[in-house]
């Protein structure tokens, strides 16, 4: 790199030009007003916007109409030509907290062969329906097969044997039902993340569900809110899957709402929370625990190298453990911020603060929530996870690869004869 970098961050001028703002907070000249400043006016029109925007960007019946039917189509199918199966939904659409975009999910639960033989069935299925653009992704950690519907050109994923999700659908749905305004918290967040495009947890961010759970958390952790833990003091749900999950939470669980926080105040908090008080330096995020848990009782301690050490000339490199801790609900040795590039732990760093520079300056809903796309995806080392393999590994894995390719080829063949 030609570029000098800053003796106090590190950061190249090209990053100092990316994360301004959190160049500046590192080098202590950055001046953030605080919530009091904000005038009510402004938080009344703020809260206006973004309940028109959330009203206006949810599901439509029609549309939750159609997912439903595809969703019994494909049910009907797979479960008739496969025996003993069962093909559910889950993720957002099923917890309320859609905002009308994005796939399809679904879990296909199943006793069987290999969940890669499963999918492979499954293609041969969904190739008799017409469906369009499958793909089988079977050496991703979950499984999937992905394709659109024909009609509405819906993306739908089904995974195999997922069955936790469904639960963290479950519970999700159970934490949106306790209040209105809960819901509508999660989905401010929710939108603003994506139009800000830090919730692609392919591109080096974080995913809609961690941005969920943070939400969440910083209500928990909120003592004008104290949305209540579901969790704690639950009875025991145990089930067992590739391991033993605790899934119990109390359902029925209903609190009162602080009426004099509105849907603005609700994200000005959410904001203010993660600018003022950066809890990832000694906690672990965890609604499991009412909001946080310390890193050492769970002991999850910040791995080197931190996103900060890495510039300006390694942002290519893997970020350590840990460096933005979001322990999933049931699954307690998921770290949901795993998922984080150096990159993109940054560039959330600056969305939280533009955010709130923003909110100082007065500025509206469709201004905070910009569209954005960020350039993370390019820094991306492709071979990172085969440079730690012996070459006896890496090519035991080229050779089934290859292995692939040539039963792929032969059920091409298999496929066109049958035509003929």
């Amino acid at each position: 790199m030609t570029e000098n970098p800053c003796p106090h961050t590190g950061f190249s001028a090209s990053q100092q030009r990316q994360w301004p703002l959190l160049h500046s907070q590192l080098l202590g000249t950055l001046e953030l007003g605080g919530s009091e400043s904000i005038p009510e006016s402004y938080l009344k029109q703020l809260s206006e916007e973004i309940s028109s925007t959330i009203e206006t960007s949810g599901m439509s019946k029609q549309e939750t109409k159609a997912r439903e039917r595809i969703h019994q189509h494909l049910k009907h199918n797979i479960e008739h030509k496969l025996a003993g199966s069962k093909l559910y939904a889950f993720g957002s659409t099923q917890s309320r907290t859609s905002l009308g975009v994005g796939d399809l999910d679904l879990c296909l639960v199943v006793d069987g062969p290999s969940p890669r033989k499963i999918l492979n069935k499954v293609r041969n299925i969904l190739t008799e329906l017409e469906m369009t653009e499958i793909e089988v992704i079977g050496r991703a950690k979950v499984p999937i097969i992905k394709f659109k519907e024909p009609e509405t050109g819906l993306p739908v994923d089904i995974s195999v044997n997922n069955e936790l999700a469904l639960y963290n659908t479950e519970l999700i749905r159970a934490y949106a039902d306790t209040h209105p305004m809960v819901r509508n918290a999660v989905l401010t967040v929710k939108f603003w993340a994506s139009s800000r495009g830090i919730n692609q947890a392919f591109m080096g961010t974080l995913s809609s569900y961690a941005w969920t759970l943070l939400a969440l958390a910083a209500m928990q952790l909120d003592p004008n809110i104290g949305l209540p833990n579901l969790q704690k003091n639950a009875d025991k749900n145990i089930i067992r899957l590739d391991h033993e999950y605790d899934v119990g939470y109390n359902s029925k669980t209903t609190f009162d709402w602080n009426p004099a926080l509105n849907h603005a105040s609700s994200f000005v908090a959410f904001i203010h929370r993660f600018v003022f008080h950066w809890p990832f330096q000694e906690d672990v995020l965890s609604i499991r625990n009412g909001g946080a848990l310390s890193r050492k009782d769970k002991n999850w301690t910040q791995a080197e190298p931190e996103a900060f050490d890495l510039v300006p000339d390694s942002l290519d490199r893997r970020l350590g453990l840990h460096s933005m801790p979001i322990e999933d609900p049931f699954s307690l040795n998921h770290d949901l911020g795993r998922v984080l590039r150096p990159s993109g732990y940054l560039t959330i760093r600056e969305e939280f603060l533009k955010a709130w520079v923003g909110l100082m300056n007065g500025n509206s809903w469709s201004e905070l929530s910009k569209k954005e796309n960020h350039n993370i995806i390019e820094e991306f080392d492709l071979f990172e996870e085969l440079r730690s393999l012996s070459m006896n590994e890496v090519n035991a894995l080229h050779q089934e690869v290859l292995d692939q390719l040539a039963r792929a080829e032969d059920e091409g063949r298999t496929l066109s004869a049958q035509r003929k």
